[in-house]
């Protein structure tokens, strides 16, 4: 091309319309158009006889630091484009999309660099606004290779150079930059355009290639999981972050190694050993590399294209994050907190400052306490004000559960092992607890063996799936209730003496409400005012006798009865005052047998301090009314096998004055309940 050019005739023409006043016209006789166009936007912005003019370098480092992949990824195959052209006295320079040059290669490292008569610095501009038309400009604003020989260069200093530029375009074919090599004129290359093309090629391929691996890594790393990609030979091609980090190996490389390099294939669960079939989260312990077991969950996503290309995807997630994830779900959350502890007495208040000291440690905590006392309550405000509070809380009642089932609840087991278990395996109640409180409601229904491996599970921290070879690590508070005395369960070999004693060092005992009198109306206000606003009524009160029979009453039940009793009587009440009529018939008999016993405790004394009375007269009217009402009602009740309310329909009495008269005449109904008979 050099040959074709008349230099003579383009020096004139540079003379008389780039150095000269006269403007740049349309059409230069002997100047190729590309060169003239390039001229005409470049007077009165370039100077044709100025120097360099170079950015500042902190300006400089912000865009080579841009600019770093592009740097990175082309001087190797520029190096190795200079060993044709050292010899030659040429530079090559890296420039980035508006002109700038970030790197110069005018050495290939072997030799000292070979004297240049321009040489370029780093910083440089050469965009058509600061230097007119060159190489780099010119390349730049027409997006494809060219050459600029001696006097088309805008600016005089370049006229005894050539230039020889290629762009670079990104994956989306945006423009990110050239290539220029540059050297003195009488040098020409010819093939020099065709070698830095074929550069630029390899250089294109390279960084898209990088650029799409490195959205995909970025998608990749999106994910919370562990992502592994294999070709067909089961050989690492792609991974995320995470996938380190679930498999413990922070250094070592992976892409190119053998998915057996990294994973034991024997500790392979049996249907995942091949990596072959499609497997969905299934939860297993495996080993990498250093023997360190993992606990994950696997799937597995065989795939091919249409070209044949099989590819798989594994992704592993960290199975104590994802179960730290699933079990604090409000089914293993835990709602009740020390203030949901109602009651003042001395012995609640001990009970609670009992509890929050139990929080504060890791020994497990065994509560007793009578059905109803509220054990359950007492075990998740321990955990919510524990260090354990952000984990699980999971619960399970070992009375309710099958002896030979109970086993596989705790421990779980893995996918296979039970006809008709799950496919993937079942995560036992010691793993859904890590890192939480595990709660085990009647601790005395655990039979000797399961005593026996809960006690294993305390001292080693570590729980083995049945069917698993690799135990798994586990750490959570633990809380036992029983309503059942276990010293005693102990000496009857009932329950294991060292399980006993590991469970009863922190030890806390709910009294039974009979026994703290003073917390029955706090706790009946708090079950009125609860059930008023879940049902939407008003709340009640209870009047005098009421209030009494509520006090007089023994609870078997404890608070649990006490709520139940409130949600009827709110279901059942016609007024914004509970009478002692509207009792239930266990209130109502407690209430009149401890008048009745009231009444008949004040005959006796009165008796002690009067003297004898005569016998009443049997022909007395009022004396023979009364031993006949007396005798009706006895006799109903043993037809009614001693049923209050139903010896008040029966009589036609009501359940209020049938009690005042039973009450009058010293009758209890339970001495007759189970008599039934037919009335005299």
């Amino acid at each position: 091309m050099k040959e074709n050019l008349d230099f003579q005739r383009i020096q004139t023409a540079w003379t008389r319309y780039v150095a000269g006043p006269e403007s740049v016209p349309e059409q230069i006789p002997g100047v190729r158009p590309e060169i003239v166009d390039s001229w005409r936007r470049s007077k009165g912005q370039a100077d044709p006889f100025a120097l360099e003019k170079t950015i500042p370098s902190d300006h400089l480092q912000a865009l080579v630091q841009d600019n770093a992949q592009l740097i990175r990824i082309a001087r190797p195959y520029l190096m190795n484009l200079f060993q044709y052209l050292r010899e030659t006295k040429h530079q090559i320079t890296i420039v980035d999309a508006h002109g700038c040059i970030l790197d110069t290669i005018f050495d290939d490292g072997t030799s000292q660099a070979p004297p240049i008569q321009y040489p370029i610095s780093n910083g440089t501009i050469f965009s058509e606004e600061e230097s007119g038309t060159n190489g780099i400009s010119l390349c730049l604003s027409l997006e494809k290779p060219v050459m600029v020989f001696g006097p088309e260069h805008f600016q005089q200093r370049f006229h005894n150079s050539i230039c020889y530029a290629a762009p670079i375009h990104d994956q989306f074919h945006h423009l990110i930059g050239c290539v220029d090599i540059s050297g003195p004129l009488a040098n020409y290359h010819p093939s020099a355009l065709t070698m830095l093309e074929s550069a630029i090629n390899s250089i294109e391929r390279e960084l898209s290639f990088r650029q799409t691996n490195a959205v995909l890594t970025s998608a990749l790393d999106a994910f919370t999981e562990g992502i592994l990609v294999l070709d067909d030979h089961k050989v690492i091609i792609h991974h995320n972050a995470k996938a380190r980090s679930v498999l413990r190996i922070s250094e070592d490389p992976l892409i190119g190694q053998s998915i057996y390099s990294v994973l034991r294939q024997d500790s392979l669960p049996a249907p995942a050993q091949g990596l072959s079939q499609r497997i969905s989260s299934m939860e297993c312990t495996i080993l990498n590399r250093y023997q360190t077991p993992l606990d994950v969950s696997l799937t597995v996503l065989p795939t091919s294209d249409q070209t044949g290309l099989h590819t798989t995807l594994i992704k592993l997630e960290d199975q104590f994050a994802l179960t730290r994830l699933v079990y604090r779900s409000n089914e293993f959350s835990a709602h009740y907190t020390f203030d949901s502890i109602i009651g003042t007495s001395p012995s609640i208040q001990s009970v609670q400052t009992m509890g929050r000291i139990a929080a504060t440690t890791a020994t497990p905590t065994l509560i007793f306490g009578e059905p109803g006392t509220g054990k359950e309550i007492l075990a998740q405000a321990i955990h919510n004000e524990s260090p354990w509070a952000k984990g699980p809380f999971v619960c399970l009642n070992c009375g309710k559960i099958p002896r030979g089932l109970l086993e596989s609840e705790l421990f779980g087991y893995e996918g296979g092992v039970f006809c008709g278990g799950k496919e993937n395996g079942y995560t036992g109640k010691f793993e859904q607890a890590n890192g939480g409180t595990l709660f085990l409601d009647e601790i005395d229904c655990l039979s000797l063996e399961a005593q026996a491996s809960l006690l294993q599970v305390l001292q080693t921290g570590q729980v083995t799936r049945l069917g698993g070879k690799y135990p798994k690590s586990v750490s959570f508070k633990l809380i036992v209730a029983t309503t059942v005395n276990l010293l005693s369960a102990v000496q009857k070999k009932n329950f294991r003496a060292d399980l006993y004693y590991r469970l009863n060092a922190l030890a806390i005992t709910i009294p039974p409400l009979r026994e703290r009198k003073e917390d029955i109306f706090p706790i009946v206000n708090h079950f009125i005012a609860q059930e008023s606003f879940t049902a939407g009524t008003a709340a009640v009160s209870l009047d005098e006798e009421a209030a009494a029979a509520f006090l007089q009453y023994h609870w078997p039940g404890n608070t649990r009865e006490v709520e139940s009793v409130i949600e009827e009587l709110l279901h059942t009440a016609e007024g914004p005052v509970l009478h002692l009529s509207d009792l239930p018939t266990n209130l109502l008999s407690s209430y009149y047998a401890g008048k009745a016993k009231q009444s008949q405790d004040a005959k006796s004394e009165l008796q002690d301090t009067l003297p004898s009375a005569p016998p009443a007269d049997p022909a007395s009217p009022y004396s023979r009314a009364n031993l006949e009402e007396s005798q009706r009602i006895v006799d109903t009740l043993k037809a009614c096998g001693g049923n209050a309310k139903e010896t008040t329909a029966a009589l036609s009495m009501p359940l209020s004055t049938l009690y005042r008269k039973m009450n009058k005449y010293g009758i209890n109904p339970k001495d007759y309940k189970n008599q039934r008979h037919p009335a005299d």
